[in-house]
C-alpha cells in the first residue's frame, strides 16, 4: 500500500507541476498582451513613434464606423505621426468622417512601405511569441 500511494502522489505531483507550469504560459501571454510588448518591441526594430502610437490609439481608436478598423489605423496614425480618414468623395457625394491622428507631417508614398514594415514585423513578433509558448506548453506536457 506505501508504494502505490507513492506512486500515485508522485503522478500527482507532477501532473501538478505541469499544470503549473501551463499556468505560467498563459500568465506569461496575457501579460505580453495587455502589457503591448509586442508592439513595443516592434517599435524598437523600426523605430516609429511608440508613445504618439499609444496616445493616438487611446484617443482615436473609436473615430471610425468600423471599430476594427479604427484601431489599427490610430495605431499607424501615431507610429507615423501623420493624420487619417477625414472627408472623402464616394460616387461624387461628399461623405463627412472624423480624423485619426494628428497632421504632424504631410502623408508620403513612404508611408504604405513603413506601414506594410509595421504589418510585417508585428506577424513575425506574434508569431514567435506563439510558438513560444506552444513550445513550453508542448514540453511540460510530454
Amino acid at each position: 500500500v506505501g508504494v502505490c500511494s507513492f506512486n500515485c502522489n508522485s503522478k500527482l505531483n507532477i501532473a501538478t507541476i505541469k499544470a503549473k507550469r501551463v499556468m505560467i504560459a498563459l500568465i506569461i501571454l496575457n501579460i505580453l498582451s495587455k502589457h503591448h510588448f509586442l508592439k513595443f518591441c516592434n517599435f524598437l526594430i523600426l523605430r516609429f513613434d511608440f508613445k504618439g502610437a499609444v496616445k493616438i490609439f487611446k484617443r482615436d481608436r473609436f473615430a471610425h464606423l468600423s471599430p476594427n478598423s479604427a484601431q489599427t489605423e490610430a495605431v499607424a496614425a501615431g507610429a507615423l505621426q501623420i493624420q487619417l480618414g477625414g472627408t472623402h468623395n464616394y460616387f461624387g457625394k461628399a461623405v463627412v468622417k472624423p480624423t485619426i491622428g494628428d497632421d504632424i507631417r504631410p502623408v508620403e508614398y513612404e508611408d504604405i512601405k513603413r506601414t506594410n514594415q509595421l504589418l510585417y514585423v508585428s506577424a513575425v513578433l506574434s508569431m514567435a511569441v506563439c510558438c513560444l509558448i506552444t513550445f513550453l506548453i508542448y514540453v511540460q506536457l510530454f
